[in-house]
């Protein structure tokens, strides 16, 4: 897919509109940026595109899974991940799988384990896979604000990359509007933006490969009689 110099070059592109990217969704002023992550599969190429903002000074929203199958939020090393993105002024919240959580208490918990774990305030929160989300709900979730409401979603500008879609050129077209104050929600995965290939199947593969490694490696440490 794409790598981090086309990501840098976007966001200079964006800055030099004059646009100010915001991790305060409450904010009413014009001309703000939404720039928003979810992480579904790689919480080290978070904090890659997390360190590229850094360095061009913006901060934008990383939305993190706490019931992922393809990480723990809990592990040693991801939790040292994600409170190194927040020391860097970056809003960090939970990325929902709306489907696990028919019982709205177990998301009450969750919601409250991640705050204690990162000394936060949840606010919002954003919805993974929410096509059948969208058709029958743009009221809060447990009080909390989501990424999907009207405001958000059909009230200012929608642009997303979701399954390594190119969005390059949406992005010029918005930016290239004479006379437009309008806000933007932007939609960046990190996976896609850290490790140039042909097509999102070979940035999955990669992907895939070296967790292959790492989870090799986890076996042989937790495993003496392991052989590689």
């Amino acid at each position: 897919m794409f790598d981090i110099e086309e990501f840098k070059e976007l966001i200079q592109q964006i800055k030099k509109t004059g646009k100010t990217f915001s991790t305060n969704w409450k904010q009413k002023n014009k001309n703000l940026i939404f720039l928003r992550h979810d992480i579904d599969f790689c919480l080290n190429s978070a904090l890659q595109i997390a360190k590229v903002e850094k360095d061009l000074e913006i901060c934008s929203n990383f939305f993190f899974m706490m019931s992922s199958n393809m990480y723990n939020l809990l592990s040693k090393e991801n939790l040292t991940i994600v409170k190194e993105i927040k020391k860097m002024n970056h809003k960090i919240s939970i990325h929902l799988d709306y489907n696990l959580f028919k019982n709205h208490y177990f998301l009450t918990e969750e919601i409250k384990l991640f705050e204690k774990m990162f000394q936060v305030k949840v606010d919002i929160i954003s919805i993974h896979r929410p096509q059948d989300f969208l058709k029958k709900n743009n009221d809060t979730i447990n009080s909390i604000a989501h990424t999907y409401q009207d405001a958000y979603f059909k009230e200012m500008e929608y642009i997303s990359d979701s399954g390594g879609t190119n969005p390059k050129g949406k992005i010029e077209d918005f930016i290239n509007k004479k006379g437009s104050d309008k806000n933007l929600q932007l939609l960046m995965h990190p996976i896609w933006w850290t490790k140039r290939t042909n097509n999102p199947t070979n940035t999955l593969n990669h992907f895939k490969s070296n967790h292959l490694e790492f989870f090799t490696n986890q076996i042989s440490i937790n495993c003496k009689t392991y052989e590689k």
